[in-house]
């Protein structure tokens, strides 16, 4: 079942990042409007005093207040570690990421490129068609690396697209520096 949305965008933006990255939202209060519950309640992350977080109805600083729920869960030093524990034993992890072209004026029909990309394995990503000339795909790859995950998504897109020119690449997970200096040399 749906849980009901944060009635100020900011809050419900920072809400839905944490529900990507496993936390549990539960709604009931007034002023408080519910709580953010870390999926591992670890008492040694921090000790364990932002596993669960209040969430404001009206916040005084809205702005603010998404921005801390962001840091919290930036800052869960153990999902820190389980991931990097994922990674060591090879497991596999969400990975979130958007990747945005430019695309030729001849390689614009939507319905095309959608069936393309469909034929290409891009079914984990949501296609954001909705600006003439470009495409946005946001990623939610399963990986053992965020780099794999992220050149895969590449790869795939520029053997299905290869006129694409990528403009813009925002990945939610975390990539090494290197692998960061070698996107920021794709951009166009």
């Amino acid at each position: 079942m749906a849980r009901a949305t944060h009635p100020i965008k900011e809050v419900e933006s920072a809400l839905t990042y944490a529900e990507f990255r496993g936390w549990q939202i539960k709604v009931g209060g007034s002023h408080a409007w519910g709580r953010m519950y870390c999926p591992l309640n670890d008492k040694t992350c921090r000790g364990g005093v932002f596993c669960i977080v209040g969430v404001w109805s009206t916040p005084k600083n809205p702005t603010s207040h998404a921005r801390e729920l962001r840091r919290v869960v930036d800052n869960c030093t153990a999902l820190r570690r389980l991931r990097v524990l994922l990674r060591i034993q090879g497991a596999t992890m969400a990975c979130i990421f958007t990747l945005s072209y430019r695309l030729a004026a001849h390689d614009c029909d939507q319905d095309e490129l959608l069936e393309r990309l469909g034929a290409a394995g891009c079914t984990d990503a949501l296609i954001g068609l909705g600006v003439s000339g470009q495409l946005t795909l946001l990623f939610h790859r399963e990986a053992s690396d965020p780099d794999l995950a992220m050149l895969g998504a590449l790869e795939d897109v520029r053997r299905t697209i290869p006129s694409a020119k990528l403009i813009q690449a925002q990945a939610e997970c975390e990539l090494t520096p290197a692998f960061k200096r070698e996107l920021g040399a794709l951009l166009a």
